[in-house]
This record gives structure tokens, C-alpha cells and sequence, in this order.
């Protein structure tokens, strides 16, 4: 989804397709570790393992000191940069662990959950996991190293799924999430500088060269803060005033709304970062290429998020059990929530790459404000309640990141316009279709059965893909073109022989 010259396209192409197999096989053991889950834990066990994981996200956001971003956005001196951040990073590994173990028992008392200080105490060895994966994957990214990256990530998440399935299979309880994600943090340490194309020397590191990535990262750091709060404070408030059953079901709901277009855009963003670096002084390829990667996503997010709203009852039924009801509005929430994120997710790597991390720092504290202030109101209403909360958060500061993008990368309403209306016009035909399907058949619908799902699915589709043509067959041509070349069968299978190499960074 880049634009074409200096090699950057055929770099960002060959990067995204293992970037999509990426996201599709860790979405796909994610999908399955959490239906296998749900199915043998208990809720109550499920929001206990979501308390623990929680801290830790929030302890990582200090680990990683903007060091990720600093290292993609660097055009020179990148090998001293190297080993100042491996010098660095092992340090702050040790140091977070020592803390978490330290302080884990305050975890405890502010869920009201004695198990929970031991989750977070056996989850405190993933700061030193982390700590040596660190640099290893940016300068992966950096240099489109994409193979590598995948083909490491795709196995540790299927060592995940074993693991965590297995040790949930032989009555572990909460215990079984926090061991898999254990297990994936130790693969990704152990791997990651092998598939490496540098080698970092700490005795060589510079105070001065890590005070520079520091001093570029600061304000990465505390847009990283503010992100965290805000992708845990209603976790946080549900846990710790509705409870872990509460907990449980927002969770399940939270993710199956909003997993799949995340998905999207997270691949997206780690390719858009390195390769919109390099376009920041050409500001006409810029918006080319910006605009592009949104169509695509748009597309393909559309009906994502469409569909999920109004097959939310039945989805959730089917793929998790009917005691997992309660988590049936979330998902609706979440997904329309995921519209809006496919059209911003991404503005965070344009302000990044056009160097203005204050403004992203600004913007992501705005959003976090929102969503703390309104949630701290309303979560005594419900799940639902607390869901619409960070939804409206998302919205608002939403338009306020389109209106800064617009001014960097001179676009016009006609042109959001132009990436916006075929694909809602299709998503709307879509709720229609299915709508009405329900509605003929709302006996059998009310069963629920795979079976059902599975017609609704391919009905929406259908509908989706049929409208579009009828809408804009240009924008359908190359959608479909992106797909083939992101999925193309006989390339990742040659990238996948024994000796393939990345793309390089040249192109």
C-alpha cells in the first residue's frame, strides 16, 4: 500500500504479505485460544488471569521508553544506536521485574483477589523476556526484515495456543493464559536475535547515543501512557467494581468486536511507520500513499465491523456458548467502534513519521481524558455502558486527528469522501440484507446454530462485495488487486523454502 519509487512499494508489498499472515495466524490461535478457554474456565477464572495481565500491560508502557519508535525513525549512526538500546534494555527489564514481584501484592488488594498478586508475580519474568526481544524486532521492522519477524511470531503464538490450552486441559485455571503468555515471551527471546540481520556490541554503547533515542522518545513514552490508560482503565473499573464475572464477559465482548479490524490496522501501522519515514520530505507521494493504504483498510474493515453488529447475538452464542450472553451489546459496540478506528489507527504513524510526537502525545491524552472521566460516571450502568464510553472517546478524538491530518497532508473533504462512501453505502446494504434475512427467519435465527451464522456470513459478503461493484467496480479492482499481490500463493511459498531471505532493505 505504498507508493511506487525508490524501491519503497515493492519493500511495504512484500513486508505486508507476511505482515497478513502474521495477523491472520495470530488472530486465528488468539481466536482459538480464547474459545478453548471459555470453554474451561469458568468466568470468574478467565477475569482473574485479565487482572494480572492487565498490570503487567501497564508496567511495559514505562519498559519500553520510546525505544521501538526511536530506532525505526533513525537515518544514521543506526549501529551505535543498536547498542546503546541493548545496553539499555536489559537494565530496564531487570528493573521492572524486581519491581512487579515487589509490588504485586498491591495488585491483589485493589482486586479484591489474593491469586491475583501470585498471576502477577509469575508474569513478572516477561519484563526480562522482553527486555532482550526489544531491539532485535525494531531494527527487524526498520529494515522490512518481515519473513523473519512473521515466520518467529507465528510460531511462538502457536506455542502460546499449546500451552495455554494444555495447562486450561489439565485443570489449571487462570494459571493456563498467564503460562502460555509466558511461553511466547521466552520463544521471542530466545529467536529474535538469531534472525536478526545486526549484531549489537553493549560494551560499546554511548551515554550520548542513548540520551539521544531517549530524548526522541519522550514523548513517544508518554503517548504510550497514555494509550495504556486508556486500553485499561475500563478494564481496570469493571474488574474492580462489577467484578470478575463482569470482567469475563467484557473481555470476550471487547475483543470479538473490536479484534478483527485491530488486527488490520496494527499490521498496517508496522509497515507504515518505516515506509512514511521515508516519504516525509516528499509531501505529494505522502498523500498518495496515505490515501491508498486507507482505501484498502476502509474495504476491508467495512464490512467487518458492519456485520458483526448485527450478527453479535448469534456469533457470540455460537463460537463462545449461550452463558456468555452478556457480552452480546460490547461486541455490537466494539465493532462499530472499529469503523471509526480504521479510518484514525493509522493518523498515530503519519504524526510519527512527520515527526510531530508532541501532537500525538496531545491528541492520545485528549482521548485517554475522555474515556477515564466518562467511564468513572457510568460503568455503575452496566458492561454496555462502560463499552459506549471508550467508544465515544474514540469518536470524538477521532475527528479531532482527521482535522490535524488534513492540514499536514492537505486533503480535502472531497477526498475523505471519496475513501469513505463507497464502502459505508456497501456496509449499509449489508445490515440491510442480513436484516431481513433475520427477520424472515427469525424462528430458526433464534436457534443460533453454526449453520445460521454461517449463512449470514456469506450472505453479508455477498451483499458487501455485489454492492460495491455496483458503487465504484474501480475501487472493488483494486481491492482485489492489493489482495493478490498481499496473498499471493507462490511467492509465500517461496519466501517460505529453507534459505529465502527478507526483502531488502534497498528494495
Amino acid at each position: 500500500m505504498g507508493d511506487p519509487g525508490d524501491g519503497i512499494e515493492s519493500q511495504v508489498v512484500s513486508g505486508a504479505r507476511w505482515v497478513v499472515l502474521l495477523r491472520v495466524g495470530t488472530m486465528a490461535t488468539l481466536w482459538i485460544t480464547s474459545i478453548a478457554l471459555a470453554r474451561l474456565l469458568v468466568p470468574s477464572q478467565y477475569g482473574l488471569a485479565g487482572m494480572a495481565m492487565i498490570v503487567v500491560s501497564v508496567l511495559t508502557v514505562f519498559q519500553e521508553s520510546g525505544l521501538h519508535a526511536a530506532l525505526i525513525q533513525r537515518r544514521d549512526r543506526i549501529q551505535e544506536a543498536v547498542d546503546a538500546a541493548t545496553a539499555y534494555a536489559p537494565f530496564a527489564g531487570v528493573l521492572f521485574m524486581a519491581m512487579t514481584f515487589a509490588a504485586a501484592p498491591l495488585a491483589g488488594l485493589f482486586f479484591r483477589h489474593h491469586e491475583v498478586t501470585q498471576l502477577v508475580r509469575a508474569l513478572s519474568i516477561v519484563f526480562l523476556l522482553r527486555s532482550i526481544s526489544q531491539v532485535p524486532i525494531a531494527v527487524l521492522q526498520k529494515e522490512f526484515r518481515f519473513r523473519s519477524f512473521a515466520l518467529v511470531m507465528l510460531t511462538g503464538s502457536l506455542f502460546q495456543m499449546s500451552v495455554a490450552i494444555g495447562l486450561a486441559a489439565e485443570g489449571a485455571g487462570a494459571w493456563s493464559a498467564i503460562g502460555g503468555l509466558i511461553a511466547l515471551e521466552a520463544w521471542c527471546a530466545l529467536l529474535m536475535w538469531r534472525v536478526c540481520p545486526m549484531r549489537a556490541h553493549p560494551r560499546r554503547a554511548s551515554l550520548t547515543e542513548l540520551r539521544g533515542l531517549l530524548r526522541y522518545g519522550r514523548n513517544m513514552v508518554g503517548a504510550n501512557i497514555n494509550i495504556m490508560l486508556f486500553s485499561y482503565v475500563d478494564l481496570a473499573v469493571v474488574g474492580r467494581f462489577l467484578g470478575a464475572p463482569a470482567l469475563g464477559a467484557y473481555t470476550i465482548g471487547y475483543q470479538s468486536g473490536k479484534q478483527a479490524v485491530a488486527n488490520v490496522t496494527y499490521a498496517s501501522n508496522q509497515l507504515i511507520f518505516p515506509a512514511y519515514s521515508k516519504l516525509q520530505d516528499d509531501l505529494e507521494r505522502f498523500r498518495r500513499a496515505y490515501l491508498r493504504s486507507i482505501r484498502f483498510i476502509t474495504t476491508l474493515s467495512v464490512p467487518v465491523s458492519f456485520g458483526l453488529v448485527v450478527v453479535s447475538n448469534e456469533f457470540i452464542r455460537v463460537v463462545y456458548g449461550e452463558r456468555w450472553t452478556p457480552a452480546v451489546p460490547v461486541v455490537a459496540i466494539m465493532s462499530l467502534m472499529g469503523l471509526v478506528l480504521s479510518v484514525t489507527a493509522t493518523m498515530g504513524e503519519v504524526l510519527k513519521a512527520t515527526n510531530r510526537p508532541g501532537l500525538f502525545f496531545r491528541i492520545s491524552l485528549l482521548e485517554t481524558v475522555l474515556a477515564v472521566a466518562s467511564i468513572l460516571v457510568f460503568y455503575r450502568f452496566g458492561i454496555a455502558a462502560v463499552a459506549a464510553c471508550v467508544a465515544s472517546a474514540v469518536t470524538i478524538t477521532g475527528g479531532v486527528v482527521t482535522w490535524q491530518i488534513s492540514r499536514i497532508l492537505r486533503l480535502r473533504p472531497a477526498d475523505w469522501i471519496g475513501v469513505l462512501r463507497s464502502p459505508i453505502l456497501a456496509g449499509l446494504a449489508l445490515v440491510g440484507g442480513i436484516v431481513l434475512t433475520k427477520a424472515g427467519v427469525g424462528a430458526l435465527t433464534k436457534t443460533a446454530t453454526a449453520p445460521i451464522l454461517l449463512l449470514l456470513v456469506v450472505e453479508g459478503a455477498v451483499i458487501y462485495l455485489g454492492s460495491l461493484r455496483v458503487i465504484e467496480a474501480d475501487r472493488l479492482r483494486e481491492f482485489l488487486r492489493e489482495i493478490e499481490k498481499l496473498t499471493s500463493l507462490r511467492r509465500l511459498l517461496r519466501g517460505l523454502r529453507f534459505g529465502a531471505g527478507d526483502a531488502s532493505p534497498t528494495g
